[in-house]
């Protein structure tokens, strides 16, 4: 925008006299594709004085307005990816609550259609519930899957209480710090 102001803003061009109306014209032409180059000719011929064809401004125009086009182009989509990614991320962290809420409204329906004596069955409620998983091998943590940047982020990252440790070394090591520079500056102010 400012550069297309600065171009046009002493040629005469209407859309360019002011910033507000650049600023108007360059949204008009980035989002409602309203341009014409031929005013910018038309404009540029009525303005130069001396009966010149001065092209000059047109081109830089016409250049300035292809690459912002491409590149709010990109931006936009990098953006649209971004969101998509984040959106997809917070799902795959909450994806394992989502399946076990399902199964239990799933449960819920099913046990609703029982009859008393169904629900009092043993063989279909049993008092104990025996889960067979494979030896050695923790439900719990699935490493094969992807978990996304939140996941990677949160695996490598300290536990609270890691974190907890290592600000009381820190506050340690700070109050040591202070009582040696005010042991130097005893010193110091004692000479």
């Amino acid at each position: 925008t400012s550069s297309l102001y600065a171009i046009f803003s002493q040629t005469g061009v209407s859309e360019y006299e002011s910033v507000i109306r650049a600023l108007f014209s360059v949204f008009n032409m980035l989002l409602f594709n309203v341009y014409d180059f031929n005013d910018f000719v038309v404009e540029n011929k009525k303005a130069n004085n001396n009966g010149e064809n001065n092209d000059s401004e047109v081109i830089i125009a016409k250049v300035i307005f292809s690459v912002s086009m491409i590149l709010v182009s990109i931006v936009l989509l990098n953006l649209l990816i971004a969101l998509m990614s984040d959106s997809y991320e917070r799902i795959q962290d909450q994806s394992a609550l989502e399946i076990q809420k399902l199964r239990a409204k799933i449960l819920l329906e099913i046990e609703m259609f029982m009859t008393e004596e169904e629900l009092n069955n043993q063989e279909n409620f049993p008092l104990y519930l025996h889960v067979l998983t494979e030896k050695g091998s923790d439900r719990s943590e699935n490493k094969s899957q992807w978990l996304g940047v939140l996941g990677a982020i949160k695996a490598h990252a300290p536990s609270k209480n890691e974190i907890k440790i290592q600000v009381n070394e820190i506050k340690k090591e700070l109050e040591e710090l202070k009582q040696k520079m005010n042991t130097i500056l005893e010193i110091l102010q004692g000479q």
